[in-house]
């Protein structure tokens, strides 16, 4: 007889594994983007903003750093941080200080 007892738990359950900068990360990107007024496209039409347009702003003004959509999508889910240069572009593109970006403290 085996000595331990394998278990399960459900999702809901477990906790939650992001790093709190992600976290804060994340939770800043879905309110700007929430408060963000539409953005006039060239045809004329406006639309608002999502996470493919965030990467779409970012390529925009880092041509030279590669930012992929799916790791833009990881920023919004807080399981991925950007480095310093990608939060400087955030802050541009939503007009905003890269200080919102980081948390007071990590602990």
């Amino acid at each position: 007889m085996p000595d331990f007892e394998i278990v399960h738990t459900p999702k809901s359950a477990t906790a939650d594994l992001r790093h709190p900068a992600a976290a804060h990360l994340a939770a800043t990107l879905h309110q700007l983007v929430a408060a963000a007024p539409p953005v006039s496209m060239p045809d004329g039409r406006t639309r608002r903003m999502t996470p493919r347009m965030v990467h779409e702003l970012l390529a925009q003004r880092l041509p030279g750093q590669a930012v992929s959509q799916s790791q833009v999508y990881r920023y919004f889910a807080g399981t991925a941080t950007p480095n310093t240069i990608v939060i400087w572009a955030l802050a541009g593109i939503f007009t905003v200080s890269p200080r919102v970006f980081v948390p007071a403290t990590t602990a």
